[in-house]
């Protein structure tokens, strides 16, 4: 199995999950394209819509392949079921906040588009499932990073460049 410290950073979109994976390991992040956060492609697979299609060992081959990395984004649910233990859900309990949240959702296939009340019926059902947790109306917080127990300088860097392109009133 997977190391028991290793995080898949779990989200209904891709931005915000991006974040806190970046904030987990400043390393893997590589810059802002606009507002939007660039990480390694290799901790992205399990957002790969034909990634999520290949197989349960080869999902495990692959977390293991990037395991020193200490974390990945992903989007899959099913997968993420499975490793519960790993898993850290991200969800936005502030109703405005995740509005904007959603207004940033991209989707390649219309099949994927929820709307925003299933969006937040995903979230609300998820965090019945998950016991490791972001609520990220907490983002724009000053002890955001102290919840998270992150004291890394480059992940205080990170979130306080994301706050600023990514400007929410």
């Amino acid at each position: 199995m997977i190391n028991k410290d290793f995080k898949i950073i779990l989200f209904n979109g891709g931005f915000a999950g991006d974040l806190i994976t970046a904030l987990y390991n400043p390393d893997v992040f590589q810059g802002f394209n606009d507002n939007t956060m660039v990480l390694d492609k290799e901790v992205l697979k399990l957002k790969w819509y034909k990634f999520m299609q290949t197989s349960y060992d080869e999902k495990i081959q692959y977390v293991k392949s990037i395991e020193v990395t200490g974390v990945c984004s992903s989007h899959d649910l099913k997968f993420s079921l499975l490793l519960k233990d790993n898993t850290i859900l991200c969800y936005c309990s502030d109703y405005k906040l995740a509005n904007f949240f959603y207004s940033r959702i991209k989707r390649d296939k219309p099949y994927n588009k929820l709307s925003f009340e299933e969006h937040m019926n995903w979230q609300r059902n998820s965090r019945q499932i998950f016991k490791r947790q972001v609520d990220l109306a907490d983002l724009y917080k000053p002890y955001f990073l102290e919840g998270l127990q992150i004291n890394d300088i480059r992940s205080t860097n990170i979130l306080t460049k994301w706050l600023e392109l990514n400007k929410y009133e």
